[in-house]
């Protein structure tokens, strides 16, 4: 239980998949999540793909706006996250960095929580001021409000093994790829890009099966994460929307998929 444990700890420590994200006291792991995975897990965020313009100014949803991070690579691509009640939310259009409509509002209590459609996106927003659905809204992101991170992962990375012309082997599958300059028998890496995938309703229809282990909202497409039955995994960039757990096929497109020769001295573990 994520509050319980925020309320009743001195330290957390986060994992994924047997993994430690970050440790950190319960405040600076909601304030200052290490990256789009811990802040998903530790309350509601707002969760984009953007990219580093610049020190201190970063670009999301069609829009640059300052920041209060640097160090970045110049156009770096990274996660944007923010925070729900750091929205501020105002009456009529113009007003802030985004125009958007009120699609629903819900009492909490203590605030509002209402989702705002803006620049295709949709906003999670908490306010004590209540903005009913049809309401023309704006809304407004202070730097200190927006947190930037490194992605975990920018493409998939396999061990994979050459078994026949334009055919790979890898996760437990046969893979259709074009194998130009490599031999039968060679071993690669393969590298596959998160829109080079495909989930498949019936998992009978992919390469190999797996399971949805998470699934985040990223503005326009969804970040899906999925466990294959050879203990590997694959994220994928989709317009779909998936379940938790749902068993799903997996295809490749091909065309899109690099592959490298095999070094062990370089590449001591495919996929780190």
């Amino acid at each position: 239980d994520q509050e319980e444990a925020l309320t009743m700890s001195d330290v957390v420590v986060v994992l994924n998949d047997g993994m430690i994200q970050q440790i950190d006291r319960p405040k600076k792991i909601y304030d200052e999540p290490k990256n789009a995975f811990v802040a998903d897990f530790i309350g509601e965020s707002n969760i984009f793909s953007g990219v580093m313009e610049k020190d201190y100014v970063v670009s999301f949803l069609g829009k640059s706006l300052r920041c209060v991070d640097k160090g970045f690579e110049k156009n770096e691509k990274v996660d944007v996250v923010i925070r729900p009640e750091d929205i501020k939310i105002a009456d009529g259009a113009d007003q802030g960095h985004f125009n958007g409509e009120v699609l629903t509002t819900v009492f909490k209590g203590t605030y509002y929580e209402m989702i705002v459609l803006a620049n295709d996106y949709e906003f999670t927003v908490q306010s004590q001021s209540e903005f009913r659905p049809g309401k023309t809204v704006s809304m407004e992101i202070v730097p200190d409000s927006i947190h930037i991170m490194k992605k975990i992962l920018t493409i998939n990375k396999y061990l994979g093994k050459v078994t026949g012309e334009g055919y790979v082997s890898f996760c437990g599958g046969e893979f259709e790829i074009p194998t130009d300059g490599f031999e039968t028998g060679d071993e690669v890496i393969v590298y596959v890009p998160f829109d080079a995938v495909e989930l498949t309703d019936d998992e009978e229809d992919g390469v190999i099966g797996a399971a949805v282990t998470q699934s985040l909202y990223k503005g326009t497409y969804y970040q899906v994460q999925v466990y294959t039955d050879t203990d590997e995994d694959f994220y994928i960039d989709t317009a779909d929307e998936w379940d938790m757990d749902d068993r799903v096929g997996v295809k490749i497109d091909g065309a899109k998929v690099r592959l490298e020769k095999y070094d062990p001295e370089k590449d001591e573990e495919a996929g780190e």
